[in-house]
């Protein structure tokens, strides 16, 4: 267990989560997943939050969690202190990087090594959402998927790697999420992704502006409307 404390809000919104996952009972979620949105203000701890939920409800789990940046990767590594004890995997750049050794999480942008580490079995993938972003091939195969992306589809150049479908997905700042399927990160909403999302944010998805000459996006969206909104903790009170 962990020695990270949770505050009153925190447990709340653990309370609403676990509601939501119908935890301790089995729950035979939709075939196109559970979604749900966990919104509370900057610095009051969702990312504590977030880690209490996956150790508490997904044990022995594979879990996912897209940041936007790599600063926020790296603060998410630090679930190991609230108890998470299965491998973890960094879709980032930082390979060597102190920090996430001491956290023992090991990092690559193959995406045949991904496969390797954590194809199959218990798992923390962090990730920016920059992994889903089509990028130049090394071999000169013109535009590819990125990283985490090509490892989720699979296919004949990840020479037998694949990831398996992921237990819970965590999105952090998902209302950047929002918008044109089109964008890369999209993919993160595929119903193969993961049998529960539960987003969070300190506000909301709201749409872009889209660019001049485009018509703005109506049933092409990255997100679908969230089946129960784990309503924010701007005060002790979650609902």
């Amino acid at each position: 267990m962990s020695a990270v404390q949770l505050r009153t809000h925190q447990k709340e919104g653990l309370d609403a989560i676990r509601a939501w996952t119908g935890r301790p009972h089995t729950k035979i979620p939709r075939p196109s997943g559970e979604r749900a949105l966990y919104v509370s203000a900057t610095g009051s701890g969702k990312t504590v939050t977030a880690a209490a939920a996956a150790r508490d409800f997904f044990p022995h789990g594979r879990i996912l969690v897209m940041v936007p940046t790599l600063d926020l990767l790296v603060q998410t590594a630090a679930w190991r202190r609230a108890g998470h004890t299965s491998p973890m995997v960094g879709v980032c750049s930082l390979e060597g990087g102190e920090a996430l050794a001491a956290l023992q999480v090991r990092t690559t942008t193959n995406p045949i090594q991904l496969g390797l580490w954590a194809g199959t079995g218990p798992v923390v993938v962090l990730a920016t959402y920059a992994s889903l972003v089509d990028r130049d091939s090394p071999n000169g195969y013109g535009k590819v998927r990125g990283p985490l992306e090509t490892a989720m589809v699979g296919g004949p150049r990840m020479y037998g790697q694949q990831l398996n479908a992921f237990d819970l997905a965590v999105i952090d700042e998902a209302h950047v999420t929002a918008g044109d399927a089109a964008r890369p990160w999209a993919a993160i909403g595929r119903p193969a992704s993961a049998t529960y999302r539960p987003p969070r944010s300190r506000r909301p998805p709201s749409w872009s502006a889209p660019p001049t000459g485009c018509s703005p996006p109506s049933s092409r969206a990255s997100t679908r409307p969230t089946r129960r909104r784990l309503q924010p903790c701007r005060s002790t009170t979650c609902t």
